[in-house]
């Protein structure tokens, strides 16, 4: 009987050992090759919201340019009424109607005081020529008197006195100097000039008022219209994310922006992260039907084309997605692009290609004809 090869078992376990080593490599290649699957489709995931996000941003200004302009034309506007405003001078009437109000207040005063000097010399020369003619009745009847008295020296008191009074009274008229009698009706001139630039100014000041008014209109009309269109996008929303996802849909605003909360039925999340691929693509559907339908006139798309946006979809919401087709149909027309069959049964018209005998051909079905 031959000896056992007792080389054997340790080169069966170098095998086993090798074998091991070749397993491990292959799961991690394998987890590799599942990581990257995964961050691809992350990236692709990632470009088509970049291109959804850079599509509504496009959307979004020039909706901006179209408000830049209408404020740039009520810009315009209160710059053409400002410069308006200044060819009429204002400073320079305005500085113009203060030294006139200046001057015809000095005038007023110093007439016045004109006034004021002038009848108190006039009442102090009265009380002097009433003095005056006291006193010559009182020589009259002195010397008629003194006629009467034998003849003697004369007492002289009483007209040197008088004529000391006389004097004075002649030194402070002169003392007055020229009176300006032309000066109320200098007054009255600069009073109609005053009241002149003050009508230039109200007239101005109303304008600037009649302008504000109007920047205010454009800002309320502005106001108005932005809250109108973000009512229309949360209720268009809301109807499109019901018919989409059967979720419940609303729109936030805060002082950060505007939030999209959507809650597919059934489920608690609220996150947009946290949804499945089909839940984000419908989401997303309802998010571009409702910005589309915020015009005024409060009617959709008027056309719609789709490419393979139900591609991720499970059955159930294919059908929610066709139900959604058969539902707007009647405002949007819908052109998809699809491999979906059950979309496909959706469709009133079908162009395909096919291959027979290696030549393409085009070809078209409609519904009425097939079912005819």
């Amino acid at each position: 009987m031959p000896a056992p090869d007792t080389q054997a078992p340790a080169a069966l376990a170098d095998e086993l050992e090798a074998l091991r080593q070749e397993l491990t490599r292959l799961r991690e290649a394998r987890l590799a090759w599942t990581r990257y699957r995964e961050q691809d489709r992350a990236y692709r995931e990632a470009q088509e919201n970049r291109q959804r996000a850079a599509e509504r941003l496009q959307a979004i200004a020039l909706e901006l340019e179209a408000l830049e302009q209408r404020r740039r034309a009520a810009a315009e506007r209160l710059g053409s009424l400002e410069q308006e405003a200044a060819a009429l001078g204002l400073g320079a009437l305005e500085a113009a109607l203060q030294q006139a109000r200046q001057r015809a207040r000095a005038l007023a005063e110093e007439e016045s005081r004109l006034l004021a000097r002038t009848n108190a010399v006039l009442g102090e020369l009265e009380q002097a020529r009433i003095s005056l003619a006291r006193r010559e009745s009182t020589q009259e009847a002195l010397l008629l008197e003194l006629a009467e008295l034998p003849e003697g020296p004369t007492e002289e008191g009483h007209s040197r006195a008088l004529a000391r009074r006389l004097s004075e009274a002649e030194a402070a008229l002169e003392a007055l100097g020229a009176v300006n009698h032309l000066a109320e009706s200098e007054y009255q001139a600069l009073a109609q000039e005053a009241e002149q630039l003050a009508g230039a100014l109200a007239e101005a000041e109303a304008g600037v008022a009649k302008l504000e008014a109007e920047l205010r209109l454009v800002e309320g009309e502005y106001r108005d219209r932005l809250h109108a269109a973000f009512h229309r996008f949360r209720d268009r929303f809301h109807d499109y994310a019901r018919a989409l996802l059967g979720a419940e849909a609303r729109v936030e605003h805060d002082k950060s922006g505007l939030h999209l909360v959507l809650q597919p039925s059934g489920k608690r999340t609220i996150d947009l992260g946290l949804l499945s691929m089909g839940e984000r693509t419908m989401g997303a559907l309802a998010f571009l039907f409702a910005l589309a339908g915020t015009a005024e006139e409060g009617r959709g798309l008027p056309i719609a084309v789709l490419d393979e946006v139900d591609a991720p979809l499970d059955e159930a919401n294919i059908l929610r997605f066709t139900e959604f087709l058969q539902r707007f149909k009647g405002e949007t027309q819908f052109i998809l692009i699809t491999h979906q069959k059950r979309t496909m049964e959706a469709c009133d018209a079908l162009y395909g290609v096919t291959s027979e005998r290696g030549l393409s051909r085009v070809y078209s079905i409609r519904r009425e004809d097939a079912l005819a």
